[in-house]
């Protein structure tokens, strides 16, 4: 993330400095100020896919619906599960309109919207979910790390709903860290993590594939399952169980001016796109510890049964504070992923700014990527990575991700320790990659191996540490063009039949 010092030797203004810094952070708007502060790009608003530069939002009758109406009692003690029912129910049952949630605390179990359904959070008003792993029973169908089963419910959902919203200046807070959380170690999620790839693997019918009590699979906190035309703005999301917004199957989602914050979590990645298309994540704020906005397709042979995409998807003006990756693709792939364009974004405290993975068995095609704008304070492991090989898949050696059509420019990274890390398949090799304007810190050495036909203009790479000086190793790739770049000769290692 960018920064500006200002440095004055009167006291008072650096109280009234300290003060401004505060509210830039820690506001709620803090989003919006860093954005109107700091922008990298212009104020545009074009795509280089032309059907995403608006998208149709819902819309709903005039019709108020508050909970507290249907006996819900917000003291933070009383269960609310029957009110919100009823309250959307009643709602839906007259064509729809908005169900209120006033200022307090509600406590409740699983919330399911419907059709036409606009969930409205007043300015302090606070959502929390039971955390009794039981109230999330009868299980429910769903996809696990890209696998279909039957799981817990997820505490806020939609199933095959159209035109739904929810919205607001409340909070929903998921409560995992009293409860989900706390059995992520437990040995009985190995093991159903194991038998359930499985049996995705082996085409074991999904009707099969039920681990609801006792299995330790956690549900996705917010999730959209087949569902189309869905507005999420403004609200604040905490400490759920899983993934915290989770487009499965779904088409037309827009989600802005959000803020996630789940970074105590294990695998609490801030949005998953999952095999959906027409999704736009802009204005946005992620502290999740794991990735802030991953894109996803399906696991290995499940996922190819499946066969649904995720494209058409744009990610702006975020800022991503605490995260695995800032932006991730892949590692299940196996659906396709193409048509994906990122424009201005803010990373601190990431292990990568860009990390792009598969595995041998995964399959499928990443392409038509396009990346601009990142400014990257810091990532412990590569500002840059794109993995084919990872070894994630149950079945390795066969069916190889096609990675082409990639290109990303315009980005500062302040330190690193791998400045890029692309790890190609020697059979198939990723090609047809750009990077173009890259100014970099790092105090490891760049490395590409087994890729081809790329371009690497305009590269600056400098080192965080006295005395070394940075390096590029390129290692069985073809026709690699480094034009306009700062390394001496001496430093790019060239090996094992490449050409550059």
């Amino acid at each position: 993330m960018k920064r500006i010092y200002f440095v004055y030797m009167g006291i008072p203004l650096l109280f009234v400095g300290v003060i401004f810094f505060r509210e830039i952070y820690f506001g709620k708007q803090e989003v919006k100020n860093m954005i109107a502060l700091e922008r990298i790009s212009t104020d545009h608003e074009e795509s280089p896919f032309p059907e995403m530069t608006s998208l149709t939002e819902p819309s709903f009758p005039d019709r108020v619906c508050s909970i507290a109406d249907f006996g819900a009692i917000g003291d933070g003690d009383t269960m609310n599960t029957r009110a919100f029912a009823t309250a959307i129910n009643e709602c839906a049952n007259h064509g729809g309109g908005k169900v209120l949630v006033p200022k307090g605390k509600w406590l409740t179990g699983p919330v399911a919207l419907k059709d036409n359904i606009w969930l409205f959070l007043e300015k302090d008003a606070e959502i929390l979910f039971s955390i009794q792993k039981s109230d999330y029973l009868p299980v429910v169908r769903s996809r696990f790390e890209g696998v279909e089963y039957f799981g817990y419910s997820s505490p806020l959902s939609a199933r095959n709903a159209e035109n739904i919203a929810i919205t607001g200046e409340g909070t929903i807070n998921g409560q995992a860290e009293k409860s989900w959380w706390t059995s992520v170690d437990d040995p009985e999620v190995a093991v159903s993590l194991v038998e359930l790839y499985r049996m995705g693997q082996d085409g074991e019918p999904v009707e099969n594939r039920v681990f609801g009590e006792g299995r330790g699979l956690r549900p996705a906190f917010v999730e959209l399952f087949e569902c189309h035309t869905v507005l999420i703005d403004g609200v604040t999301f905490l400490n759920g169980p899983m993934w915290t917004i989770h487009p499965l199957y779904s088409d037309t989602v827009s989600i802005r001016n959000i803020v996630v914050q789940t970074h105590d979590g294990r695998n609490t990645d801030g949005i998953v796109v999952d095999s959906s298309q027409n999704v736009s994540i802009k204005d946005s704020r992620f502290a999740t510890g794991d990735d802030a906005i991953a894109i996803k397709s399906g696991r290995d042979n499940d996922g190819m049964r499946i066969g649904r995409p995720s494209k058409n998807i744009l990610i702006r003006n975020c800022v991503v504070e605490d995260a695995h990756a800032a932006i991730a693709i892949g590692s299940e792939v196996s659906g396709g992923i193409h048509d994906i364009f990122v424009d201005t974004i803010w990373v601190k405290n990431a292990d990568f700014g860009i990390r792009m993975k598969s595995s041998p068995g995964r399959g499928a095609s990443v392409h038509t990527i396009r990346i601009r704008n990142m400014d990257i304070e810091n990532a412990r492991i590569a500002a840059l990575e794109l993995d084919q090989m990872t070894g994630e898949a149950v079945s390795v050696g066969v069916a190889l991700t096609d990675f082409h059509d990639i290109h990303i420019e315009n980005v500062r990274c302040g330190w690193t320790r791998k400045p890029l890390r692309f790890n190609g398949a020697a059979e198939q090799p990723p090609y047809d990659i750009t990077l173009r304007d890259f100014t970099i810190a790092a105090s490891g050495t760049a490395s590409l191996e087994n890729v081809q036909d790329v371009l690497i203009k305009n590269f600056t790479l400098t080192s965080s540490r006295k005395g070394k000086d940075p390096g590029m190793d390129i290692v069985g790739s073809h026709h690699v063009i480094l034009d306009q770049t700062n390394l001496p000769q001496s430093r790019i290692l060239c090996k094992d039949g490449c050409v550059y």
